[in-house]
């Protein structure tokens, strides 16, 4: 039994993936034309067609958590003029982010209160990783 594409070749999307005993018709079987059917082993619905081959999607890799020191965090935050800010929150949030905040050995990028901290102070996700490239410089 082989792999097969499902191509629409309008868009060159796979619509389906479909397992045949032997090779099928272009258009295979239950299909109009403007379909084609392309032998691939490994071939997923997420794959595209680009005229001549299949291919894969492009898998984006997690982001490297970057890890900081309180004073790393805090050395950046006043180079980029968020301290003050960010300590005016801590101070009016509740006891378990404040001692966090002050008694943590290390900060997370993608620390909960970090993240909530940041999207109350009304900061994007790349002024969060800008922030932490920086802090991790320092």
């Amino acid at each position: 039994m082989e792999r097969f594409a499902i191509v629409d070749t309008t868009t060159n999307k796979v619509v389906n993936v479909i397992n045949y005993d032997t090779p099928p018709s272009n258009p295979p079987p239950g299909f109009e034309p403007g379909f084609i059917a392309v032998q691939h082993n490994t071939v997923g619905p997420d794959w595209t067609y680009d005229g001549t081959q299949l291919v894969a999607p492009v898998v984006e890799l997690p982001r490297f958590q970057i890890v900081v020191t309180p004073r790393q965090i805090r050395l950046a935050m006043t180079q980029v003029g968020v301290r003050e800010q960010v300590e005016e929150y801590v101070k009016q949030a509740p006891i378990a982010v404040r001692d966090s905040w002050e008694y943590s050995t290390q900060l997370k990028q993608n620390d909960p209160m970090v993240v909530a901290c940041m999207v109350a102070l009304g900061k994007t996700q790349a002024e969060l990783d800008a922030l932490f490239e920086l802090a991790a410089t320092l």
